[in-house]
């Protein structure tokens, strides 16, 4: 079941900022637009109509506290339409969001806490790698966004000279197109649709044409601890997610036994 599991958090996330910016009238077309089944050029028109101005709007956003999330969110959904990729910044703040995630509310579920078990299980286990895959509540409320996702995470540490040099990457985490995210992310945006006598399915389900439509080019997001094994990339996106995490653990390996890695707790020392 792990290896099913594909985020698209983004996708969901641009229907939220798309309805804190727009009219009524707006929102009732994209809902129309999203049960359509083919779009005519006028409806692709319309679509980079409502959405070009929200984005700009949203990136000149000061990202500190909550307004961070509308900010990257906002890079996120521009770079998405351009076919382009955002900045290292925004990497940076995904990275912030993935260390400091406090889960489910759950005692022990945070990702610090998931993180130091997993060393303190490698050291216990006397191997010179170990390696475990867990999926992390992700919740993006503290950051001005009304939902939470789930996000498939490998966690790696390596026994260098006796210390433990420990890794994790969020492999999964997509700008693509998910046809799950109606039924998935849609009901946490009810009360928000409820507004305009919708669901929240209607609010993001116009986001499965995008792509198909031409208005929009997909790529993964690679979030790990570190800017060296960190990336945005095209590239990836015609990789299988095997290929993907293959390569970041040659890469972890390579980094741990030259020297470059830290425990966890020094990576939550150093950030």
């Amino acid at each position: 079941m792990f290896k099913k599991i594909r985020n698209s958090i983004l996708l969901g996330g641009l229907g939220v900022v798309a309805v804190g910016a727009c009219t009524p009238l707006v929102v009732h077309d994209l809902a129309n637009l999203g049960n359509k089944e083919d779009w005519t050029l006028f409806d692709k028109v319309r679509v980079r109509s409502y959405f070009e101005p929200a984005g700009l709007a949203g990136s000149l956003i000061p990202p500190v506290g909550k307004a961070s999330g509308i900010h990257h969110l906002s890079l996120i959904g521009n770079a998405y339409f351009d076919g382009d990729l955002p900045p290292e910044s925004t990497m940076d703040w995904f990275r912030d969001v993935v260390m400091n995630s406090p889960g489910n509310g759950s005692e022990g579920n945070d990702f610090e806490s998931r993180f130091k078990r997993h060393e303190k299980n490698a050291v216990r286990s006397g191997r010179t790698v170990y390696i475990s895959n867990i999926v992390q509540a992700v919740p993006f409320h503290g950051y001005g966004l009304p939902f939470k996702d789930h996000f498939a995470i490998s966690m790696r540490t390596d026994i260098v000279n006796g210390e433990p040099k420990s890794s994790f990457i969020v492999w999964g985490l997509g700008i693509i197109v998910d046809k799950r995210n109606p039924d998935g992310l849609g009901p946490q945006y009810d009360d928000i649709a409820s507004l305009f006598n919708l669901k929240g399915a209607d609010l993001i389900r116009w986001t499965c044409h995008i792509e198909k439509e031409g208005l929009a080019k997909p790529y993964w997001v690679l979030i790990t601890e570190r800017s060296e094994t960190s990336s945005f990339s095209h590239a990836a996106v015609r990789k299988t997610s095997k290929q993907r995490k293959r390569e970041w653990h040659i890469a972890t390996e390579k980094l741990h036994r030259e020297g470059g890695g830290k425990t966890v707790s020094e990576w939550y020392s150093a950030y």
